[in-house]
């Protein structure tokens, strides 16, 4: 392997990790279209429609495909079959890192937009001719899409690192080590605020999520926010670290 960064390695990684996934990723899309198609033919028999159909669907989409194949990503990794080719593939670690890292970031989140808005477009068209009904397109400039992409960035992350770092049941620990993270961090919240404000029970955990869901911003809610915004670039450069790591045990420099 090399320690030099080359965007040609990187595009060659990226393309041989399609061409390995196009199959699973030809299920994930024929999923999503024959979601859509039965919902739609379920409004359409209930004489209702529902204007906002294709915008939560695309939700459904980010956060069961893209978490679910970020658990993936590094299935090669822990293949005792396959782990040796891959750590010595002419490429360095950051490369490698990338190539998986950019497809369930900036991939799905350029690609299903406009693979929505497609599907959504031809079904309501053949809505529209058959049933006389149709409902908006799906609106690929909504604010509130970017703002569940910026969630799914978040959330993704640990499930990118929990990837790398766990062999087996990476999603399954990953999603454990989240909750009893988010349990200890809701303690700790708690016992601070009994300790400094006086606060009891849930009701200050209550004013701070209302606080960080609002508009109406605190000094607090602002420092929460810029850490969680941190958040997936950390845990993203950790990954790497681990990743050079692995490499490192196992003999490849």
């Amino acid at each position: 392997m090399t320690s030099s960064f080359s965007m040609y390695r990187l595009w060659s990684l990226m393309r041989s990790d399609f061409l390995s996934e196009r199959r699973a990723l030809t299920w994930a899309a024929g999923t999503v279209i024959c979601c859509v198609l039965l919902l739609s033919l379920q409004q359409i028999y209930w004489g209702y429609v529902g204007y906002s159909m294709h915008q939560e669907l695309y939700g459904y989409a980010l956060f069961i495909w893209g978490i679910f194949a970020t658990s993936r990503s590094f299935r090669a990794l822990h293949d005792p079959t396959r782990n040796v080719a891959y750590l010595l593939l002419p490429a360095s670690s950051l490369e490698k890192l990338l190539a998986r890292l950019l497809p369930v970031t900036v991939g799905i989140g350029i690609f299903l937009p406009i693979f929505l808005l497609a599907l959504s477009a031809a079904i309501e068209s053949i809505s529209a001719i058959i049933f006389g009904t149709r409902r908006p397109l799906f609106n690929p400039f909504d604010l509130e899409i970017w703002k569940l992409y910026g969630y799914y960035i978040i959330i993704q992350a640990p499930f990118f690192l929990g990837a790398i770092w766990f062999r087996r049941l990476n999603f399954l620990i990953t999603s454990f080590a989240i909750i009893l993270f988010l349990i200890i961090l809701a303690t700790v919240i708690l016992i601070t605020a009994r300790i400094t404000i006086g606060a009891t029970e849930w009701q200050y955990l209550h004013d701070l999520s209302h606080q960080l869901l609002v508009t109406n911003w605190s000094f607090l809610a602002t420092v929460l926010w810029i850490g969680i915004a941190l958040l997936p670039p950390v845990l993203w450069w950790i990954a790497w670290l681990r990743l050079k790591e692995v490499q490192v045990d196992h003999g490849v420099q």
